[in-house]
C-alpha cells in the first residue's frame, strides 16, 4: 500500500522507517557485543552499513547543490567510523569493536541521522 501519490514522498517515508530500524539494530549490536557474540553482531553491522549506504545514495539526488557539502560533512565521520569498525571486526577485537561502536559510530550516526531527517521532512506528510 502506498501512503503517497508522489514517489518522492513514499521514498522519503521509507527512508525514515529504515532510520528507525537502524537505530534498533545498533542497540541490538551493543547487546550482542556485551554477550560476546562478535560474529552475530558482524552480520547485523553489515546490514546497518548497507542501510546507511542505501539511504545516502537515495538522498543525494534530492539535495540541492549547496546542500551536498553540508550532507557530506555529516557523512564523512560516519564513513570513517564504519571503516574503523570494519578494522575491529577483521582483527576480531571485541574491545575495539565495542569502543568504536559506542564512542564513534553512535555519535556520528546520530548527527548524520538528524541531517537526513531534516532533509526528508519537507517530503513527508505530517
Amino acid at each position: 500500500m502506498h501512503l503517497y501519490e508522489d514517489p518522492q514522498g513514499e521514498v522519503s517515508y521509507r527512508m525514515l522507517e529504515l532510520l528507525f530500524t537502524v537505530d534498533e539494530a545498533l542497540v541490538h549490536m551493543e547487546q550482542q557485543l556485551l554477550e560476546l557474540r562478535l560474529e552475530e553482531s558482524l552480520l547485523l553491522f553489515q546490514d546497518v552499513a548497507t542501510a546507511i549506504g542505501s539511504i545516502s545514495a537515495s538522498l543525494l539526488p534530492l539535495l540541492k547543490e549547496e546542500e551536498d557539502v553540508l550532507f557530506l560533512q555529516t557523512l564523512s565521520p560516519l564513513r570513517e567510523s564504519i571503516s574503523c569498525l570494519v578494522d575491529g571486526y577483521e582483527q576480531e577485537d571485541l574491545q575495539a569493536v565495542q569502543t568504536v561502536l559506542a564512542s564513534r559510530l553512535r555519535p556520528a550516526y546520530r548527527e548524520w541521522r538528524e541531517e537526513v531527517e531534516r532533509r526528508l521532512r519537507p517530503f513527508v506528510l505530517t
